[in-house]
């Protein structure tokens, strides 16, 4: 017959294991989560038009003069369109909604909604193009 104090000591000796477990996960998954690649997704600066690459710089400037700007929550991103690149602009503070802008500037019409539904169901290969610092995923 085993010694009741043997059985004790094992199972605390697995409990502190889980727990080891336990803060050893929560670390790797913090690490994960402040690595992010985001950054080598973002669409290089020589790929943008002249427009937006002035747009975020404006932004940048503003958002370092107020860091809590509603700016800071904005990001844009590129999609692809009938066979050309289109930027989309979000902010999750703003109620104001952008038209998706064409690389040549051209703005798609919200109005027209045959040409809204054949873009939004047919855009791909969604890609960060700039994020401020307050803005969601």
């Amino acid at each position: 017959m085993m010694n009741i104090g043997v059985i004790i000591e094992a199972y605390v000796y697995l409990i502190n294991q889980k727990a080891y477990m336990k803060k050893l996960l929560i670390i790797v998954l913090t690490v994960l989560a402040f690595s992010s690649c985001e950054k080598d997704s973002l669409v290089p600066k020589s790929e943008l038009p002249q427009w937006l690459v002035s747009k975020i710089e404006s932004d940048e400037a503003q958002i370092k003069i107020n860091p809590k700007s509603m700016i800071a929550a904005g990001k844009w991103t590129r999609v692809e369109w009938n066979a050309f690149y289109y930027y989309e602009y979000e902010n999750f503070l703003s109620s104001s909604i952008l038209p998706p802008i064409a690389h040549t500037r051209d703005t798609l019409s919200f109005y027209n909604q045959t040409l809204m539904d054949n873009y939004n169901n047919n855009k791909c290969c969604e890609k960060l193009v700039w994020k401020g610092p307050m803005s969601l995923k």
